[in-house]
């Protein structure tokens, strides 16, 4: 029995992710704190302290293909077009070392299938639609076009929310919360102008948040922006050294680094890159002697010599994909040295992904969004070769990285993306989370939302998803399509190409649904808004509180728990204990004119045999029903028994839809519940509207239309929507609630 008031986190720590375990950032140990920008760093020992919070490494080389060895989604049914590529003879020794000694992400999709697009969501978290200089093109569109050119990290003054390069981007804020931030590479989110001045680029990338930028890329090699520079072309060495030289800055601050290589993309031949340019012409102009990077070019190694081994090591390819992937693996494996060296490895949090599918480069089909994404974190858990088959996007990255950064996210700009931290750690099943989640996707007109098993596109006839999977692909198109992508139970089909089978005609209520959903999305999106609304169409996945780790000093998360010893009032038998309470039993509450009366306890579940009675948890996070609560389902006139709710059951009030029945769990409770849904535990008023004990537990598709359903099960209980709230995380109504502790071992709220 619990003899000590249960600790019931307070408002301000629900709100917050929780800081990591460790002890706050050490002060900075260099004599200048805040150095200048780009200044000649010292590099630090192999005996320095690592960092309390994690550092982050995000790299995304430019038109990687998407490995065999990685697992791609199933190829396009025409051979002509299929990319099936397999690893150089030699391997890629050091992606592939991010990829087995941490998580491998088997569904990870980019919200938009291009180069910009794709970095736009990374950095910011949002859909490309949220960009404001998209949003200014398309004030007269009721669908947003998305191209690369209107799709950049820039402020645009007049545009609601508009400042995506100095205030909403995930630079700006580990910026602001003590990290040093640094890019090197392509950018490709700037301002598109013939007049190119070097040093004028890297002080845009600089106002984005970005502390060091050097090797920088403008956009693609051989643009305009170009036309002011010496000749140069892709350059890996460079580009790594510099990213080396941020790593390894004494500032005992933790960092950011943003790194990503041109290669393979063809703007610039990668084998004319290594054999007709040297490693002294760069972006940034023509170097004096080579760059110095360990286990790249040293003193023993030159340029010349060293580029020698990576055609060696293609033995005999020349395609920009088979040479660039083991220039860039080179690269990768530098950076983890450096990170070795400098003592920082175990505590850096490095993730690798394509910046969008090649094989449909430039389409919603899942070869064009479908992307290889793996992360290396030792020190965050995962487990060597941990695969996650959950959907997850490039707009998930910002909100996971400030999650693991600790970083306080209550008063922060709005995202669309959410972090997978805790579904990774706690190892949830894959399809409860696919299942309690929708994925967008955009490129030009086109749209396509995936949520759980099934995806739907609308397509423009004249977009590139509609003429080249008719024209080229041999895909099933139309200018609405509906698909299946799973097999077996919600597994994604890796073997067969659903997308060749339109199942619109056989599923007209799943189109009625998605479609509801899409249009969801496209009204948040739309570039005319005043207020901007990140509210979650369609499903959101909500951690159930029994899997809340417990903060210091006990309690679970908001959970509330009582003692099974804990007494009631009951009519005519006096004083009992809780787990002695029977369904019939007249239990003292208190209605809403705060009158003491008996109310009948009418339904409550158990825990199993072992451990029933132990303890009573009120749960204010979920829909939780006892089999015989009545519900209301639209293919039924009158409500029925939770014990008949099934799967893919529509809730509803009888007028609109409201949520859909993803999946039911099985579960025990000791909850009783009454009609005015309040107690008298102790002598103490509780509600217990929060309860809906369970036998049965119903997770619910949408949180925002489940206020309808606890309405109903509320009966007479005043104002369900405080508690409500607290559990949607776009709102922070909690904060209007108090904390009491009593001295009969409850806490209420």
């Amino acid at each position: 029995p619990i003899q000590q008031p249960i600790p019931v986190p307070t408002p301000e720590l629900i709100t917050k992710i929780p800081e990591p375990t460790s002890e706050s950032t050490p002060t900075p140990t260099s004599a200048n704190p805040n150095p200048p920008p780009n200044s000649d760093p010292t590099t630090v020992s192999p005996t320095a302290s690592k960092t309390k919070k994690p550092n982050f490494i995000v790299c995304q080389p430019d038109d990687l293909r998407f490995f065999e060895e990685w697992t791609p989604p199933p190829h396009l049914p025409n051979v002509r077009v299929q990319q099936v590529e397999v690893y150089p003879n030699t391997g890629l020794p050091n992606i592939d070392r991010l990829r087995t000694e941490g998580l491998q992400m088997m569904q990870a999709y980019a919200a938009s299938p291009m180069c910009a697009t794709s970095r736009y969501s990374t950095l910011t978290g949002r859909y490309p639609s949220r960009s404001a200089i998209n949003r200014e093109d398309n004030l007269n569109n009721d669908v947003s076009r998305i191209l690369v050119p209107n799709t950049k990290l820039q402020d645009v003054t007049g545009i609601p929310d508009g400042n995506d390069c100095s205030e909403n981007n995930l630079a700006i804020l580990l910026k602001q919360n003590g990290y040093r931030t640094g890019v090197t590479g392509k950018w490709h989110l700037g301002d598109d102008n013939d007049q190119h001045i070097y040093t004028s680029f890297q002080d845009h990338v600089r106002s984005c948040g970005f502390d060091f930028a050097e090797s920088l890329y403008a956009d693609n090699i051989g643009g305009q922006w170009t036309s002011n520079s010496d000749p140069f072309s892709h350059n890996m060495e460079y580009m790594t050294e510099k990213a080396i030289e941020f790593i390894q800055q004494t500032d005992d601050s933790p960092f950011f680094l943003y790194f990503n290589p041109t290669v393979p993309h063809s703007s610039g031949n990668v084998m004319e890159a290594l054999t007709d340019f040297s490693c002294r012409q760069t972006s940034a102009g023509t170097l004096s002697s080579d760059p110095q990077v360990k286990g790249m070019t040293d003193e023993n190694t030159s340029c010349e010599q060293y580029r020698q081994t990576v055609i060696d090591r293609a033995t005999g390819a020349t395609d920009n994909n088979k040479v660039g992937s083991i220039w860039v693996d080179d690269a990768i494996g530098a950076l983890l040295t450096a990170l070795e060296d400098s003592d920082q490895l175990e505590n850096t949090f490095f993730l690798f992904q394509m910046d969008h599918g090649q094989e449909g480069k430039g389409t919603l089909w899942e070869p064009g969004s479908r992307l290889a994404q793996f992360v290396r974190y030792p020190n965050g858990n995962f487990e060597p070769n941990t695969e996650f088959n959950g959907m997850v996007s490039t707009i998930d990255i910002a909100a996971t990285i400030l999650d693991y950064a600790g970083v306080d996210t209550s008063d922060i700009y709005d995202m669309d993306g959410i972090s997978w931290r805790k579904a990774v750690e706690r190892g949830l099943d894959e399809t409860k989370w696919n299942s309690n989640r929708c994925l967008f996707h955009e490129i030009d007109f086109d749209r396509s939302i995936r949520c759980g098993c099934y995806k739907y596109m609308e397509l423009d006839p004249n977009g590139n998803t509609y003429s080249r999977g008719s024209r080229r692909y041999g895909l099933d198109v139309d200018t609405e399509v509906l698909f299946d992508l799973c097999i077996n139970e919600g597994i994604y089909d890796i073997t067969n190409n659903a997308e060749t089978n339109d199942i619109k005609n056989d599923l007209p209520s799943k189109v009625a649904e998605l479609k509801q959903e899409l249009q969801c999305h496209l009204e948040k999106t739309k570039a005319d808004r005043t207020v901007m609304d990140f509210e979650i169409c369609g499903p959101s996945y909500v951690f159930e509180e029994e899997e809340e780790e417990e903060e210091e000093g006990g309690g679970g998360g908001i959970a509330i728990c009582f003692s099974g010893e804990t007494t009631v009032q009951v009519k005519e038998k006096g004083s009992i204990k809780m787990r002695e309470l029977q369904i019939g039993d007249q239990v003292l509450v208190e209605n809403n004119k705060n009158t003491k009366t008996y109310e009948t306890v009418y339904s409550f579940g158990h825990h199993e045999d072992d451990v029933m009675g132990t303890y009573l948890r009120l749960l204010p996070s979920k829909l939780e029903l006892s089999s015989d609560h009545m519900i209301y389902v639209r293919r039924s006139k009158a409500p029925i028994p939770a014990s008949m709710v099934q799967v893919g059951d529509i809730l509803s009030d009888g007028s609109r839809v409201d949520s859909i029945v993803p999946s039911i769990r099985r579960k025990g409770m000791y909850a009783p519940f009454t009609t005015t849904g309040t107690l008298l535990v102790n002598g103490v008023l509780v509600s217990n509207y929060i309860a809906f004990q369970s036998s049965s537990t119903l997770n619910i598709g949408n949180s925002m239309n489940t206020f309808f359903t606890f309405q109903w099960l509320a009966h007479t209980f005043n104002t369900p929507q405080r508690l409500w709230w607290q559990f949607y995380r776009s709102y922070t109504t909690i904060n209007k609630l108090s904390s009491q502790k009593t001295n009969n071992g409850i806490s209420i709220w």
